[in-house]
């Protein structure tokens, strides 16, 4: 049995997708790989092996599928829809 806690939290999730080209996807790994040790639990440089070994191809990541609220924002320079948008999607009423 779902307690009304989370029964709330169903009813008004929601999903933020991000999306950037491939290359962007590939220089960021790499800045973070390089520049943050906070970042070791995310295995970047293995990750970066197999992108450059073709193990693993970003453009083959399939995409989250739920029957809930989908914004997709574009994040290869920023944000597209702006942060005003996204903060209004995630406040939506339609899920509240």
């Amino acid at each position: 049995m779902i307690d009304e806690g989370c029964s709330r939290a169903i009813e008004t999730a929601g999903c933020i997708r991000c999306t950037t080209p491939t290359e962007t996807i590939v220089q960021r790994i790499t800045q973070r790989a390089e520049g943050d040790v906070h970042r070791a639990a995310h295995a970047d440089h293995s990750l970066l092996k197999d992108i450059a070994a073709g193990a693993y191809v970003p453009d083959g990541f399939v995409d989250i599928s739920l029957d809930l609220p989908t914004i997709v924002v574009d994040t290869p320079d920023g944000y597209t829809p702006g942060i005003k948008e996204i903060i209004d999607f995630a406040q939506s009423s339609k899920r509240q």
